[in-house]
C-alpha cells in the first residue's frame, strides 16, 4: 500500500496523539511506501517549535523528535518536491474548495503523486490525515482517505 503523509498524521509518529499507536505500528513494516510533501519538514518544525513555546515538550524532547524526523526522512519517507504543476493545483484547490494554504498545496502533491502511481498501473495511493475537512475535500477529489484518530 502507499501512503501520504499529511502533517497532522505525520507528527502522530513523534508525539503521543490519539491515532499515534496506529501511525507507528504502520510505519514499522516495510511492505508498504511512506510519502510526503518536503513543506511537511516546515509544518513539522512549527508544530514541534509551538509545543517547545508552549512547554508541552522539553529542549532535549524538541531536539529528539527533530532528529527522529529528520532520519525518517532520510529512510522511511520518500519526499516529493513542490513544482509548479504542485502550485497551480493547489491555486485551482483553494478557488473550489475552503482550504487553507499549505493544506492546499499537501493535497495537491498528493493527488499529482496519485495520478503518477495509477499512470504507472501501481496501486492508488491512501491519503492520511487527522482533519476531517481536508479528509472530505480529498475524498471529493478522488482520493481514498484514512484517518488515524479513527483507528
Amino acid at each position: 500500500m502507499i501512503y501520504y503523509f499529511d502533517t497532522s498524521a505525520l507528527i502522530k509518529r513523534y508525539l503521543n496523539e490519539t491515532g499515534s499507536s496506529w501511525i507507528r505500528d504502520l510505519t514499522q513494516t516495510t511492505e508498504h511506501l511512506f510519502i510526503a510533501s518536503r513543506l511537511a519538514a516546515v509544518e513539522i518544525n512549527s508544530a514541534f517549535a509551538r509545543r517547545l513555546r508552549e512547554a508541552t515538550v522539553t529542549q532535549v524532547e524538541y531536539a529528539d523528535h527533530l532528529s527522529a524526523f529528520d532520519e525518517d526522512c532520510r529512510v522511511l519517507y520518500h519526499l516529493i518536491e513542490p513544482t509548479l504543476e504542485t502550485l497551480d493545483l493547489a491555486r485551482d484547490l483553494v478557488a473550489k474548495h475552503p482550504l487553507r494554504t499549505l493544506d492546499a498545496l499537501q493535497l495537491a502533491s498528493a493527488i499529482l503523486a496519485n495520478r503518477v502511481f495509477i499512470r504507472l498501473n501501481l496501486s492508488a495511493l491512501a491519503f492520511l490525515s487527522a482533519d476531517d475537512r481536508l479528509l472530505q475535500i480529498a475524498r471529493q477529489e478522488g482520493l481514498t482517505t484514512e484517518n488515524p484518530n479513527a483507528r
